[in-house]
Protein backbone atom coordinates (compact mmCIF):
# COMPACT_ATOMS: atom_id res chain seq x y z
CA UNK A 1 0.00 0.00 0.00
CA UNK A 2 1.22 3.52 -0.76
CA UNK A 3 -0.59 7.08 -0.02
CA UNK A 4 0.63 10.09 -2.06
CA UNK A 5 -0.25 13.46 -3.33
CA UNK A 6 -1.07 14.97 -6.38
CA UNK A 7 -1.31 19.33 -6.37
CA UNK A 8 -4.40 19.57 -8.31
CA UNK A 9 -7.61 16.98 -9.26
CA UNK A 10 -6.67 16.90 -12.74
CA UNK A 11 -2.89 15.65 -12.28
CA UNK A 12 -1.71 12.18 -12.56
CA UNK A 13 2.01 13.45 -11.07
CA UNK A 14 1.37 11.87 -7.59
CA UNK A 15 4.30 12.35 -4.73
CA UNK A 16 4.64 9.11 -2.69
CA UNK A 17 4.82 9.89 1.04
CA UNK A 18 4.55 6.46 2.69
CA UNK A 19 4.58 2.79 1.71
CA UNK A 20 3.53 -0.08 4.04
CA UNK A 21 4.63 -3.56 2.17
CA UNK A 22 3.27 -6.82 2.96
CA UNK A 23 6.07 -8.47 4.76
CA UNK A 24 4.06 -11.78 5.65
CA UNK A 25 3.25 -13.27 2.41
CA UNK A 26 3.72 -16.12 3.21
CA UNK A 27 1.34 -16.43 5.88
CA UNK A 28 -1.92 -17.34 4.39
CA UNK A 29 -3.85 -16.28 7.55
CA UNK A 30 -2.65 -13.40 8.47
CA UNK A 31 -4.23 -10.19 8.63
CA UNK A 32 -3.36 -7.59 9.79
CA UNK A 33 -4.24 -3.48 10.69
CA UNK A 34 -1.72 -0.59 9.64
CA UNK A 35 -1.14 3.05 10.66
CA UNK A 36 1.00 4.97 8.02
CA UNK A 37 2.57 8.22 9.14
CA UNK A 38 2.98 11.13 6.68
CA UNK A 39 4.34 14.41 6.18
CA UNK A 40 2.88 16.41 4.56
CA UNK A 41 4.84 18.73 1.64
CA UNK A 42 4.75 22.74 3.11
CA UNK A 43 2.78 24.06 0.23
CA UNK A 44 -0.44 26.32 -0.66
CA UNK A 45 -2.66 24.08 -2.02
CA UNK A 46 -6.53 25.03 -2.30
CA UNK A 47 -7.73 21.45 -3.89
CA UNK A 48 -5.19 18.68 -3.76
CA UNK A 49 -5.72 14.72 -3.67
CA UNK A 50 -4.89 12.66 -1.35
CA UNK A 51 -4.86 8.81 -2.70
CA UNK A 52 -4.25 5.87 -1.09
CA UNK A 53 -3.60 2.69 -3.15
CA UNK A 54 -3.79 -0.83 -2.20
CA UNK A 55 -2.09 -3.51 -4.13
CA UNK A 56 -3.36 -7.04 -3.32
CA UNK A 57 -1.05 -9.64 -3.57
CA UNK A 58 -3.52 -12.81 -4.12
CA UNK A 59 -4.87 -13.57 -7.73
CA UNK A 60 -7.77 -12.64 -8.82
CA UNK A 61 -8.06 -9.42 -6.26
CA UNK A 62 -7.42 -5.84 -7.84
CA UNK A 63 -6.04 -2.71 -6.95
CA UNK A 64 -7.82 -0.81 -4.97
CA UNK A 65 -8.00 2.86 -4.64
CA UNK A 66 -9.29 5.67 -2.05
CA UNK A 67 -9.25 9.34 -2.69
CA UNK A 68 -9.46 12.65 -0.34
CA UNK A 69 -9.92 16.21 -1.53
CA UNK A 70 -7.84 18.27 0.69
CA UNK A 71 -6.18 21.77 1.11
CA UNK A 72 -2.53 22.18 2.47
CA UNK A 73 -1.87 26.17 3.95
CA UNK A 74 2.16 26.20 4.11
CA UNK A 75 3.61 27.10 7.58
CA UNK A 76 6.41 29.07 9.03
CA UNK A 77 8.91 26.70 9.98
CA UNK A 78 10.59 27.23 13.56
CA UNK A 79 12.48 24.48 13.75
CA UNK A 80 12.66 20.54 12.64
CA UNK A 81 11.77 17.91 15.06
CA UNK A 82 14.23 15.26 16.70
CA UNK A 83 12.82 11.46 16.52
CA UNK A 84 12.82 10.26 20.10
CA UNK A 85 16.06 8.18 21.35
CA UNK A 86 15.87 4.99 20.10
CA UNK A 87 14.96 2.19 22.46
CA UNK A 88 18.29 -0.01 22.00
CA UNK A 89 16.39 -3.18 23.45
CA UNK A 90 14.03 -3.23 20.28
CA UNK A 91 16.12 -1.18 17.67
CA UNK A 92 16.93 -4.18 15.31
CA UNK A 93 18.80 -3.19 13.00
CA UNK A 94 21.56 -1.83 15.56
CA UNK A 95 21.18 -5.18 17.16
CA UNK A 96 22.49 -6.84 13.86
CA UNK A 97 25.20 -4.32 13.23
CA UNK A 98 26.31 -5.05 16.47
CA UNK A 99 25.83 -9.02 15.91
CA UNK A 100 27.84 -8.54 12.95
CA UNK A 101 30.68 -7.09 15.15
CA UNK A 102 31.06 -9.85 17.45
CA UNK A 103 32.73 -11.73 14.64
CA UNK A 104 36.57 -11.30 13.47
CA UNK A 105 37.36 -10.16 9.69
CA UNK A 106 37.90 -14.13 8.59
CA UNK A 107 33.89 -14.13 8.72
CA UNK A 108 33.23 -11.47 6.91
CA UNK A 109 32.97 -11.14 2.38
CA UNK A 110 36.18 -9.50 1.61
CA UNK A 111 36.85 -7.14 -1.53
CA UNK A 112 38.75 -10.34 -3.60
CA UNK A 113 35.98 -12.72 -2.78
CA UNK A 114 33.87 -10.85 -5.86
CA UNK A 115 30.59 -12.55 -4.60
CA UNK A 116 27.97 -10.74 -6.74
CA UNK A 117 24.02 -11.60 -5.65
CA UNK A 118 21.64 -11.47 -9.41
CA UNK A 119 17.80 -10.93 -9.93
CA UNK A 120 14.60 -8.88 -10.60
CA UNK A 121 13.12 -5.66 -9.23
CA UNK A 122 9.89 -4.33 -10.44
CA UNK A 123 7.34 -1.86 -9.37
CA UNK A 124 4.47 -3.81 -7.58
CA UNK A 125 2.17 -1.10 -9.19
CA UNK A 126 3.42 -1.86 -12.92
CA UNK A 127 4.70 -5.19 -12.84
CA UNK A 128 4.93 -4.67 -16.68
CA UNK A 129 8.67 -4.20 -16.61
CA UNK A 130 11.68 -5.94 -14.79
CA UNK A 131 15.00 -4.19 -13.72
CA UNK A 132 17.79 -6.81 -13.45
CA UNK A 133 19.87 -6.03 -10.87
CA UNK A 134 23.39 -7.49 -9.00
CA UNK A 135 24.02 -7.03 -5.35
CA UNK A 136 27.61 -6.97 -3.93
CA UNK A 137 28.40 -9.22 -1.00
CA UNK A 138 31.01 -6.67 0.00
CA UNK A 139 29.23 -3.70 0.72
CA UNK A 140 25.41 -4.54 0.36
CA UNK A 141 25.04 -2.39 -3.10
CA UNK A 142 22.62 -2.86 -5.26
CA UNK A 143 23.13 -1.96 -9.11
CA UNK A 144 20.90 -1.80 -11.68
CA UNK A 145 22.58 -4.12 -15.03
CA UNK A 146 19.53 -3.55 -17.85
CA UNK A 147 15.87 -3.69 -18.45
CA UNK A 148 13.37 -5.94 -19.48
CA UNK A 149 10.39 -4.98 -21.80
CA UNK A 150 8.12 -7.23 -19.71
CA UNK A 151 7.09 -8.57 -16.32
CA UNK A 152 5.92 -11.08 -13.73
CA UNK A 153 2.21 -10.21 -15.38
CA UNK A 154 1.30 -7.21 -17.37
CA UNK A 155 -0.87 -5.03 -15.32
CA UNK A 156 -3.09 -3.30 -18.28
CA UNK A 157 -3.66 -6.43 -19.41
CA UNK A 158 -5.24 -8.31 -15.98
CA UNK A 159 -8.61 -8.32 -15.72
CA UNK A 160 -9.59 -5.65 -13.69
CA UNK A 161 -11.17 -2.18 -13.35
CA UNK A 162 -8.69 0.24 -14.75
CA UNK A 163 -9.57 4.12 -13.88
CA UNK A 164 -9.97 6.96 -16.15
CA UNK A 165 -9.65 10.31 -14.26
CA UNK A 166 -11.98 12.95 -16.35
CA UNK A 167 -12.90 14.65 -13.44
CA UNK A 168 -12.47 13.45 -9.87
CA UNK A 169 -15.91 13.45 -9.21
CA UNK A 170 -16.92 12.15 -12.58
CA UNK A 171 -14.42 9.08 -13.32
CA UNK A 172 -15.17 6.20 -15.72
CA UNK A 173 -14.60 2.49 -14.95
CA UNK A 174 -13.56 0.54 -17.81
CA UNK A 175 -12.64 -3.64 -18.12
CA UNK A 176 -10.70 -5.30 -20.12
CA UNK A 177 -12.62 -8.05 -22.04
CA UNK A 178 -12.02 -11.91 -21.31
CA UNK A 179 -10.21 -12.55 -24.73
CA UNK A 180 -8.05 -9.27 -24.43
CA UNK A 181 -4.21 -10.35 -25.62
CA UNK A 182 -1.75 -10.00 -22.91
CA UNK A 183 1.94 -9.25 -23.21
CA UNK A 184 4.41 -11.38 -22.31
CA UNK A 185 5.95 -11.91 -18.93
CA UNK A 186 7.35 -14.22 -16.92
CA UNK A 187 6.17 -17.06 -14.09
CA UNK A 188 7.44 -15.60 -10.86
CA UNK A 189 8.50 -18.67 -9.23
CA UNK A 190 9.49 -21.45 -11.62
CA UNK A 191 13.61 -21.20 -12.17
CA UNK A 192 16.01 -23.15 -12.35
CA UNK A 193 20.11 -22.85 -12.98
CA UNK A 194 22.82 -24.38 -15.10
CA UNK A 195 25.96 -23.49 -13.01
CA UNK A 196 28.28 -25.48 -15.62
CA UNK A 197 26.80 -23.03 -18.73
CA UNK A 198 26.21 -20.19 -16.14
CA UNK A 199 22.48 -19.93 -17.35
CA UNK A 200 19.54 -19.42 -15.73
CA UNK A 201 16.04 -20.99 -16.87
CA UNK A 202 12.43 -19.43 -16.81
CA UNK A 203 9.12 -20.14 -18.50
CA UNK A 204 7.98 -17.50 -20.45
CA UNK A 205 4.18 -16.66 -21.13
CA UNK A 206 4.00 -14.94 -24.29
CA UNK A 207 0.79 -14.84 -26.00
CA UNK A 208 -2.72 -15.47 -25.17
CA UNK A 209 -5.09 -14.86 -22.10
CA UNK A 210 -4.02 -14.13 -18.43
CA UNK A 211 -4.26 -17.50 -17.00
CA UNK A 212 -3.22 -19.56 -20.10
CA UNK A 213 -0.11 -21.78 -19.28
CA UNK A 214 3.45 -20.88 -19.94
CA UNK A 215 4.68 -22.90 -22.71
CA UNK A 216 8.20 -21.22 -23.70
CA UNK A 217 11.43 -21.76 -21.84
CA UNK A 218 13.46 -18.93 -21.88
CA UNK A 219 17.46 -19.12 -20.57
CA UNK A 220 19.29 -16.12 -19.59
CA UNK A 221 22.73 -15.38 -19.44
CA UNK A 222 23.58 -14.63 -15.35
CA UNK A 223 26.38 -12.47 -15.58
CA UNK A 224 24.53 -9.67 -18.01
CA UNK A 225 20.88 -10.81 -18.06
CA UNK A 226 21.62 -11.32 -22.10
CA UNK A 227 18.39 -13.87 -23.55
CA UNK A 228 20.36 -16.59 -24.91
CA UNK A 229 17.51 -19.14 -26.31
CA UNK A 230 13.85 -18.91 -25.76
CA UNK A 231 12.20 -22.46 -26.49
CA UNK A 232 8.36 -23.03 -27.56
CA UNK A 233 7.79 -26.57 -25.74
CA UNK A 234 6.97 -29.47 -28.04
CA UNK A 235 4.50 -31.54 -27.11
CA UNK A 236 3.63 -29.35 -24.51
CA UNK A 237 0.33 -31.08 -22.96
CA UNK A 238 -1.31 -27.70 -21.76
CA UNK A 239 -0.99 -28.28 -18.05
CA UNK A 240 0.68 -25.69 -15.87
CA UNK A 241 4.56 -25.91 -15.28
CA UNK A 242 4.71 -25.03 -11.55
CA UNK A 243 8.24 -26.08 -10.77
CA UNK A 244 11.38 -26.47 -12.93
CA UNK A 245 14.92 -28.29 -11.98
CA UNK A 246 17.77 -28.48 -14.49
CA UNK A 247 19.52 -31.90 -13.83
CA UNK A 248 21.69 -31.78 -17.44
CA UNK A 249 22.87 -30.95 -20.18
CA UNK A 250 19.66 -32.92 -22.29
CA UNK A 251 17.50 -32.47 -18.97
CA UNK A 252 14.81 -30.10 -17.32
CA UNK A 253 12.71 -31.92 -14.77
CA UNK A 254 9.32 -30.52 -14.01
CA UNK A 255 6.23 -30.57 -11.85
CA UNK A 256 2.51 -29.77 -12.85
CA UNK A 257 0.12 -30.05 -10.11
CA UNK A 258 -3.12 -31.46 -11.91
CA UNK A 259 -6.89 -31.73 -10.67
CA UNK A 260 -7.88 -35.05 -10.48
CA UNK A 261 -11.56 -36.15 -11.96
CA UNK A 262 -12.21 -36.98 -7.59
CA UNK A 263 -11.25 -34.21 -5.25
CA UNK A 264 -7.76 -34.04 -5.21
CA UNK A 265 -4.35 -33.26 -7.71
CA UNK A 266 -2.06 -35.16 -9.18
CA UNK A 267 1.74 -34.58 -8.92
CA UNK A 268 3.22 -35.19 -12.45
CA UNK A 269 7.01 -35.45 -12.67
CA UNK A 270 8.23 -34.33 -16.28
CA UNK A 271 11.16 -33.47 -18.71
CA UNK A 272 12.23 -31.06 -21.19
CA UNK A 273 15.00 -32.12 -22.77
CA UNK A 274 17.49 -29.77 -24.67
CA UNK A 275 15.48 -29.66 -28.12
CA UNK A 276 12.85 -28.23 -26.13
CA UNK A 277 10.74 -31.19 -26.40
CA UNK A 278 8.50 -32.23 -23.31
CA UNK A 279 7.65 -35.56 -21.89
CA UNK A 280 5.48 -36.62 -19.14
CA UNK A 281 7.63 -39.49 -16.76
CA UNK A 282 5.47 -40.47 -13.99
CA UNK A 283 2.77 -39.54 -11.49
CA UNK A 284 1.83 -39.70 -7.83
CA UNK A 285 -1.45 -40.64 -6.32
CA UNK A 286 -4.37 -38.52 -5.74
CA UNK A 287 -3.77 -35.93 -2.80
CA UNK A 288 -6.47 -33.82 -1.77
CA UNK A 289 -4.88 -32.06 1.15
CA UNK A 290 -0.82 -31.47 0.61
CA UNK A 291 -1.12 -29.23 -2.32
CA UNK A 292 0.67 -26.26 -1.94
CA UNK A 293 3.68 -27.02 -3.19
CA UNK A 294 7.36 -25.56 -1.25
CA UNK A 295 10.33 -27.40 -3.13
CA UNK A 296 11.16 -29.58 -5.20
CA UNK A 297 15.15 -31.02 -5.16
CA UNK A 298 17.39 -34.11 -6.06
CA UNK A 299 18.85 -35.96 -3.47
CA UNK A 300 20.83 -39.35 -4.99
CA UNK A 301 18.35 -40.83 -7.61
CA UNK A 302 15.19 -39.78 -6.32
CA UNK A 303 13.41 -36.46 -6.74
CA UNK A 304 11.76 -34.85 -3.01
CA UNK A 305 8.62 -32.99 -3.41
CA UNK A 306 8.32 -30.62 -0.49
CA UNK A 307 4.82 -30.61 -0.45
CA UNK A 308 2.66 -28.60 2.69
CA UNK A 309 -1.02 -28.88 4.36
CA UNK A 310 -2.98 -25.78 2.54
CA UNK A 311 -5.19 -25.94 6.17
CA UNK A 312 -2.03 -25.94 8.80
CA UNK A 313 -0.84 -21.76 7.71
CA UNK A 314 0.38 -21.72 11.09
CA UNK A 315 1.71 -25.47 12.22
CA UNK A 316 3.18 -25.96 8.46
CA UNK A 317 2.82 -29.36 8.43
CA UNK A 318 4.87 -31.03 5.33
CA UNK A 319 5.23 -33.88 3.31
CA UNK A 320 7.90 -34.77 1.29
CA UNK A 321 6.78 -37.32 -1.54
CA UNK A 322 9.72 -39.70 -3.51
CA UNK A 323 9.61 -39.98 -6.98
CA UNK A 324 12.16 -42.90 -8.10
CA UNK A 325 14.41 -41.32 -11.01
CA UNK A 326 15.66 -44.41 -12.13
CA UNK A 327 12.50 -46.70 -12.19
CA UNK A 328 10.75 -43.64 -13.07
CA UNK A 329 7.64 -43.91 -10.73
CA UNK A 330 6.30 -42.30 -7.58
CA UNK A 331 7.59 -44.51 -4.60
CA UNK A 332 5.68 -42.74 -1.40
CA UNK A 333 5.49 -39.91 1.43
CA UNK A 334 6.45 -39.10 4.54
CA UNK A 335 5.40 -36.82 7.47
CA UNK A 336 7.78 -34.40 8.24
CA UNK A 337 8.25 -34.09 12.06
CA UNK A 338 7.54 -29.99 12.61
CA UNK A 339 7.01 -30.51 16.11
CA UNK A 340 10.58 -28.47 16.52
CA UNK A 341 11.21 -27.12 13.40
CA UNK A 342 9.12 -25.75 10.48
CA UNK A 343 11.08 -25.16 6.84
CA UNK A 344 9.41 -24.34 3.57
CA UNK A 345 12.74 -25.44 1.75
CA UNK A 346 15.17 -28.40 1.53
CA UNK A 347 18.67 -28.31 0.14
CA UNK A 348 20.93 -31.45 -0.78
CA UNK A 349 24.69 -31.09 -0.33
CA UNK A 350 27.23 -33.77 -1.08
CA UNK A 351 29.87 -34.14 1.86
CA UNK A 352 32.63 -36.69 1.31
CA UNK A 353 30.43 -38.50 -1.24
CA UNK A 354 27.67 -38.68 1.33
CA UNK A 355 24.75 -36.78 0.22
CA UNK A 356 22.82 -35.04 3.42
CA UNK A 357 19.11 -32.90 2.95
CA UNK A 358 19.62 -29.36 4.83
CA UNK A 359 17.06 -26.82 6.03
CA UNK A 360 17.18 -23.35 7.11
CA UNK A 361 14.38 -22.90 10.22
CA UNK A 362 13.33 -20.34 12.25
CA UNK A 363 11.79 -23.22 14.58
CA UNK A 364 8.24 -22.42 14.85
CA UNK A 365 6.13 -19.80 13.35
CA UNK A 366 5.05 -18.39 16.52
CA UNK A 367 8.17 -17.19 18.01
CA UNK A 368 8.55 -13.12 17.10
CA UNK A 369 12.34 -12.89 17.04
CA UNK A 370 13.06 -16.50 17.19
CA UNK A 371 16.57 -18.50 17.18
CA UNK A 372 17.50 -19.71 13.23
CA UNK A 373 19.59 -23.21 12.62
CA UNK A 374 20.38 -25.14 9.86
CA UNK A 375 19.34 -28.26 10.33
CA UNK A 376 19.24 -31.76 8.69
CA UNK A 377 16.42 -33.75 7.86
CA UNK A 378 16.00 -37.54 6.98
CA UNK A 379 14.24 -38.14 4.06
CA UNK A 380 13.05 -41.65 4.78
CA UNK A 381 11.68 -40.85 8.33
CA UNK A 382 10.94 -37.05 8.53
CA UNK A 383 12.96 -36.27 11.46
CA UNK A 384 15.25 -33.23 11.85
CA UNK A 385 18.21 -33.06 14.02
CA UNK A 386 20.20 -29.20 14.57
CA UNK A 387 23.40 -29.21 12.62
CA UNK A 388 24.87 -25.64 13.30
CA UNK A 389 23.29 -22.49 14.95
CA UNK A 390 23.12 -19.54 12.81
CA UNK A 391 21.77 -16.63 14.61
CA UNK A 392 20.57 -16.23 17.95
CA UNK A 393 17.05 -14.93 19.04
CA UNK A 394 16.01 -11.33 19.17
CA UNK A 395 17.15 -10.05 15.62
CA UNK A 396 15.85 -11.24 12.82
CA UNK A 397 12.14 -12.64 11.61
CA UNK A 398 10.54 -16.00 10.94
CA UNK A 399 10.62 -14.85 7.45
CA UNK A 400 10.31 -18.21 5.15
CA UNK A 401 11.28 -16.41 1.53
CA UNK A 402 15.06 -16.54 2.02
CA UNK A 403 15.96 -19.87 0.53
CA UNK A 404 18.73 -20.06 -2.34
CA UNK A 405 18.16 -22.85 -4.81
CA UNK A 406 21.05 -24.84 -5.67
CA UNK A 407 22.35 -22.56 -2.90
CA UNK A 408 25.50 -24.66 -1.93
CA UNK A 409 28.69 -24.08 -3.37
CA UNK A 410 31.47 -26.54 -4.01
CA UNK A 411 33.38 -25.89 -0.63
CA UNK A 412 29.63 -26.90 1.41
CA UNK A 413 28.47 -23.58 1.70
CA UNK A 414 25.06 -22.78 2.08
CA UNK A 415 23.66 -19.31 1.16
CA UNK A 416 20.48 -17.70 2.68
CA UNK A 417 18.82 -14.60 3.49
CA UNK A 418 17.52 -13.28 6.38
CA UNK A 419 15.39 -10.45 7.21
CA UNK A 420 16.10 -8.47 9.77
CA UNK A 421 13.43 -8.28 12.58
CA UNK A 422 11.17 -4.80 12.23
CA UNK A 423 13.09 -3.85 8.72
CA UNK A 424 12.95 -4.19 5.50
CA UNK A 425 16.54 -5.03 5.30
CA UNK A 426 18.35 -8.07 4.21
CA UNK A 427 21.59 -9.81 5.45
CA UNK A 428 22.85 -12.60 3.30
CA UNK A 429 24.40 -15.04 5.42
CA UNK A 430 26.54 -18.04 4.02
CA UNK A 431 27.55 -21.37 6.44
CA UNK A 432 30.22 -24.26 6.23
CA UNK A 433 28.00 -27.03 6.53
CA UNK A 434 31.14 -28.94 7.66
CA UNK A 435 32.55 -26.67 10.55
CA UNK A 436 29.48 -24.45 10.86
CA UNK A 437 31.61 -21.28 10.48
CA UNK A 438 29.40 -18.30 9.22
CA UNK A 439 30.10 -15.25 7.07
CA UNK A 440 27.60 -12.17 7.00
CA UNK A 441 26.91 -9.60 4.22
CA UNK A 442 26.40 -5.88 5.43
CA UNK A 443 22.81 -4.59 5.31
CA UNK A 444 21.59 -4.60 2.03
CA UNK A 445 21.69 -0.93 0.52
CA UNK A 446 18.30 -0.18 -1.92
CA UNK A 447 18.75 1.47 -5.58
CA UNK A 448 16.67 4.57 -6.46
CA UNK A 449 14.25 5.02 -9.17
CA UNK A 450 13.10 8.56 -9.59
CA UNK A 451 9.74 8.66 -7.81
CA UNK A 452 8.99 4.33 -8.71
CA UNK A 453 8.62 2.10 -6.12
CA UNK A 454 10.91 -1.12 -6.31
CA UNK A 455 10.50 -4.43 -5.44
CA UNK A 456 13.44 -6.33 -5.54
CA UNK A 457 12.98 -10.39 -6.60
CA UNK A 458 16.53 -11.66 -6.01
CA UNK A 459 17.21 -15.02 -8.09
CA UNK A 460 20.37 -16.18 -7.46
CA UNK A 461 24.22 -15.71 -6.47
CA UNK A 462 27.27 -16.26 -8.35
CA UNK A 463 30.87 -16.90 -7.62
CA UNK A 464 33.18 -17.81 -10.42
CA UNK A 465 31.32 -20.07 -12.27
CA UNK A 466 29.14 -21.28 -9.68
CA UNK A 467 25.84 -19.88 -9.57
CA UNK A 468 22.86 -19.84 -6.75
CA UNK A 469 19.23 -19.11 -6.87
CA UNK A 470 17.65 -17.26 -4.61
CA UNK A 471 14.06 -17.47 -4.15
CA UNK A 472 11.82 -14.98 -6.10
CA UNK A 473 9.52 -14.09 -2.10
CA UNK A 474 12.94 -13.20 -0.33
CA UNK A 475 12.58 -9.54 -0.64
CA UNK A 476 9.96 -6.68 -0.68
CA UNK A 477 12.38 -3.50 -0.51
CA UNK A 478 11.54 -0.30 -1.61
CA UNK A 479 12.74 2.99 -3.01
CA UNK A 480 10.58 6.02 -2.81
CA UNK A 481 11.78 8.79 -4.72
CA UNK A 482 15.65 9.40 -3.22
CA UNK A 483 14.89 8.25 -0.16
CA UNK A 484 16.07 5.03 0.42
CA UNK A 485 13.74 2.84 2.75
CA UNK A 486 15.84 -0.42 3.68
CA UNK A 487 19.11 -0.06 5.50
Amino acid sequence: MDIAVAPDVNSDNFTTLAVVMDRYEYAQDHQRNYTAVIVMPNMNCDHCVLRARYNPHKPGETTFYQCSDISIKTVKVSGFASAPPADEDFNQIRKVHELSQQYSRSNQYTSKSDMNLYGFAYNPFDSSVLHYVSIDLNTGRISLIKDFEFGFGSVENKLEHRLKFQKMSESLFYRTTKNAVVYKFLLESVISVNKDKGTFGLMLHETGELDEPASTLMEISASDGTTLKSTKIANFDGNAINALLYRSPDQYLTLSIEPASDEGFYFVVGEINSMGVYKRLMSSGIEPLYVNFQFMEVYDDMLLLLMGNENAADTLNARIYIFNLTSMKFDHYVELDVSMYTYQAIQTVNVTGKSMLLAMTPGLTTAKYPEWNLIQVDPMTGKSKRLCPVVPAGFMENYYGGVVFGGVDEMARLYYILRVADSYADVIVSIDVNTCERKFSPLTKDISSGKELISFRIPFLSSGKDLFFIDPLSREDIASGKELISF
